[in-house]
């Protein structure tokens, strides 16, 4: 009786089919992501009939994400948090070796997909620095830019705090000095305000500031 094994070709078919994984950015190490076959790990082997098969990552073109990820058995993971302002495509090479050393290379793609995540800074720019006491306030007067370190992926609330804070608004990016103000160097000679933004979807952003 002949038995016909499976050749190294067949055990990584799912590539034709699905070459492409995703993955969240900040998931955690060991996160399990993609099973290359459908065997059972057996002493590091997958068995099929009566021959078995290993598999594991190699050097050779598109291994340049090899060292992000582990292979146990069939089973894809993390080794690392991953990050998608830094990289969001990595590839992996990944050898299918039967018991009689036959060998079949693949390159898998792993897409990692952005995610949001809380304001990371908050500046101004372009700020005006002092009035003449006595100008017109008859409108609104743009004082800054309010520039925010983000992934815009989220609802940043920006807020105002301080000694002065009911005489500015926020409108878009832009901080104002509110119409109707009066200036009066003998009555305050400086004006003081905080802005903050954070993000409220997030349970995680803690509110950061900038003082103008």
């Amino acid at each position: 009786v002949a038995v016909i094994g499976l050749t190294p070709e067949d055990l990584l078919a799912s590539f034709e089919t699905d070459p492409f994984v995703d993955v969240q950015e900040g998931s955690s190490a060991g996160q399990f992501l993609y099973t290359i076959s459908g065997g059972e790990p057996v002493r590091g082997q997958i068995a099929h009939g009566f021959r078995s098969y290993s598999y594991e990552l190699v050097a050779g073109p598109g291994d340049s994400g090899n060292d992000r990820f582990e292979l146990n058995g069939t089973a894809l993971s993390l080794k690392a948090g991953l990050d998608y302002e830094s990289q969001s495509r990595f590839t992996v090479r990944v050898r299918s070796t039967n018991q009689d050393g036959e060998t079949v290379e693949e390159i898998l793609t792993i897409n990692v997909a952005d995610v949001n995540e809380a304001p990371t800074g908050i500046s101004l720019a372009d700020t005006l620095v002092s009035l003449p006491e006595n100008s017109s306030t008859a409108s609104r007067i743009k004082v800054a830019d309010v520039l925010i370190t983000d992934d815009a992926l989220g609802t940043n609330v920006v807020s105002l705090a301080g000694r002065d804070a009911a005489s500015f608004e926020v409108d878009e990016a832009a901080l104002y000095l509110k119409a109707g103000v009066a200036l009066d160097f003998e009555a305050q000679d400086r004006y003081d305000v905080t802005v903050t933004v954070a993000d409220p979807s997030l349970s995680n952003s803690e509110p950061i500031s900038t003082q103008y």
